[in-house]
């Protein structure tokens, strides 16, 4: 065949391959995050055959990540694109196209009496740093927790993991643990971390040419692993609480922590306590953790008290529970409980689609995850339970319910004392109400939050929630029960190989979805084109279902989105819609609630009109009550 010719046909086999695999891709639905960094080629040159080869090798082991395909399913596929000659050039081995490499046996270390491998702080941090972070400091969150691997084994991981702050969706692994108990010692556990970290620190790091300062921000445990990693005592310890130095009684047998006011508290731990050990009783080994190495660490503050375990699968959990199974003089009759859940489940079609659970009845609540828990504190029970509660018990609830909205909700900075302040009562009102021997440590560790508030901001920057996701991500790495921690070693190593890094440039603002016509639009105002949806700060408003399309302005209105198009003049993309002409408080105590956004709203108004997409504060809920609606701002990005 002539050059000119054999030339050509490989120039129309890479096209005719990139656009057949670009199709397949669209068929399988793979979402846009994975594929958005492929680059687009123009000009066909020499160079660009070799790279239209390797830009659909990288997609096919992007598809093959993304919908989990294992090493034999994605060889026999590669044995049929192979009989193909466009597809030559393509591996025979799956483990050629991921880059899979082997692990090394040095680089697996032991640690009693499991093994433990270090993927390295810096490099975790260079994988997920984006150029859009302005600040010259990169702040480093931490999660420590156990995963058990499976039922049916007693094998299980210790991961060891991180993500920038402002970026909590990038988890990324600094070192796991594997073994069929947790480690026997906990500074063998951190010693890699520790001294990886105590370097950065101290040294600060150099991306694309800047330098950026390193601080270790807070770490996030539950009470077990903090426990463990700190080597003190455990929650059902008498000095057992991290932040101050009281005693635990012994009361009808339970240890309990009978709340004191404030004057009469024992005093607050600090570093120095920790590192001199002035309270002996509050350690359990003779040495310390060595995480107090650490330069410019706090080992006391810098543990957050996660709000995730301590009010979600605590407090809250412990109330229900309670109501259903405890003392004759709170217990819920049989029939109550059963209306409290028909009431539960009623407002599920009120969930819109940023919660990945929706309600459930109270015959699963020992199965609820600590979204349920959190979502029934916030926007259920103060709807559903007036109806069923005593008024003691509700308005106990209720305190508990307004304080987290505060320490929940960003620019509420004004109310955080007052949300100490309803702690305070809720923690002495639930010793009245349901009796001393039950104020557990986490009842008790109430009073300690709003510190973390005080010096992280809203709870969301210092909870467990991001690790626990990313524990699902380590799961799906796992292909067989042989040799777990290197295939978390090879799948990990695969994703960093072939998964563009997080988008360096600024990302947009908005994006507008779901193309028609059918309007309505605003005379002689707004124009083609239409849309349908916006996809705003990883939220979602839709206006074809209606319990997606509310949201709250800059003004404090409720607009429920019908459609969106673009202003006649500028071009400018705009929300048309109704506001809810009444409004009001949906209650007055312990607070107003207008002061957290949440309102009582009735009737549309009938004509439509416009607003800016920089106008939109949050997206709301909706949630029916009696003939009202009851208007309440979705406090976080996903749940």
């Amino acid at each position: 065949m002539p050059i000119t010719n054999s030339f050509n046909h490989e120039v129309e086999c890479a096209e005719k391959r990139q656009h057949t695999f670009s199709s397949d891709i669209e068929q399988n639905t793979i979402r846009p995050e994975i594929l958005d960094e492929q680059r687009q080629y123009s000009n066909v040159s020499n160079d660009d055959i070799e790279i239209n080869s390797y830009s659909f090798e990288s997609e096919l082991a992007q598809w093959a990540l993304h919908f989990k395909i294992t090493h034999t399913a994605l060889n026999g596929i590669l044995t049929i694109l192979k009989k193909h000659e466009c597809f030559s050039c393509l591996p025979k081995d799956a483990r050629t196209l991921l880059k899979t490499k082997s692990v090394e046996c040095n680089s697996i270390k032991k640690v009693n009496p499991g093994t433990y491998y270090h993927f390295g702080i810096e490099n975790g941090i260079i994988r997920h740093f984006l150029d859009s972070i302005s600040n010259e400091e990169i702040k480093l969150v931490v999660g420590i927790d156990g995963l058990p691997i499976s039922k049916s084994s007693s094998t299980q991981f210790w991961p060891i993991l991180a993500y920038i702050r402002s970026i909590s969706n990038h988890v990324f692994p600094i070192g796991v643990y594997c073994g069929t108990q947790k480690p026997n010692d906990s500074n063998d556990y951190l010693k890699d971390f520790v001294i990886e970290a105590e370097q950065l620190i101290l040294n600060g790091i150099f991306i694309n040419g800047k330098f950026y300062k390193v601080v270790l921000d807070v770490v996030c445990c539950d009470v077990p692993a903090k426990s463990f990693v700190l080597k003190i005592k455990g929650h059902n310890g008498f000095y057992s609480c991290t932040r101050c130095k009281i005693e635990g009684e012994y009361i009808e047998k339970r240890l309990c922590f009978p709340y004191s006011e404030p004057s009469n508290r024992p005093p607050e731990r600090t570093h120095h306590d920790y590192v001199q050990r002035t309270q002996i009783s509050h350690h359990v080994y003779s040495n310390n953790s060595c995480l107090v190495e650490i330069p410019r660490f706090d080992i006391v503050k810098g543990f957050s008290l996660d709000y995730m375990h301590l009010v979600c699968l605590g407090v809250v959990k412990k109330l229900l529970m309670l109501w259903m199974k405890g003392p004759l003089s709170v217990r819920l009759p049989s029939w109550k409980i059963n209306q409290l859940s028909e009431l539960i489940v009623n407002l599920k079609p009120a969930f819109v689609c940023e919660f990945s659970r929706k309600p459930r009845t109270l015959i699963e609540v020992a199965r609820w995850k600590a979204t349920e828990f959190r979502s029934f504190l916030l926007y259920i029970g103060p709807i559903v339970l007036d109806k069923v509660l005593s008024d003691h018990c509700f308005k106990n609830f209720k305190a508990l319910s307004v304080a987290m909205t505060i320490l929940l909700t960003p620019g509420l900075s004004e109310f955080v004392q007052y949300a100490r302040d309803l702690l305070e009562y809720f923690v002495k009102s639930f010793e009245q109400i349901y009796g001393q021997h039950l104020v557990s440590s986490n009842i008790h560790g109430l009073i300690h939050l709003v510190d973390d508030y005080q010096r992280y901001g809203p709870l969301d920057l210092c909870c467990a929630f991001p690790f626990e996701n990313y524990m699902k991500v380590l799961k799906t790495m796992l292909r067989k029960p042989d040799k777990p921690l290197q295939q978390i070693v090879k799948r990990y190593h695969e994703r960093s190989n072939l998964v563009m890094q997080p988008t360096k440039t600024k990302p947009k603002t908005y994006i507008i979805l779901g193309s028609h016509n059918r309007g309505p639009l605003v005379d002689n105002i707004t124009i083609n084109p239409q849309y349908s949806t916006l996809v705003k700060d990883n939220f979602k408003i839709k206006s074809k279902i209606d319990a997606e399309s509310y949201f709250c302005t800059n003004n404090n209105d409720i607009i429920k989105l019908v459609n969106i198009a673009h202003l006649k003049e500028t071009g400018e993309a705009v929300l048309i819609g109704k506001k809810f002409i009444q409004k009001k408080d949906f209650y007055n105590q312990p607070i107003r609630s207008s002061l957290l956004n949440i309102y009582e709203v009735q009737q549309l108004s009938d004509d439509f009109d416009y607003w800016h997409i920089s106008d939109i504060k949050n997206k709301v809920l909706i949630f029916p009550r009696n003939s009202n609606l009851i208007a309440i701002p979705l406090l976080h990005t996903v749940l």
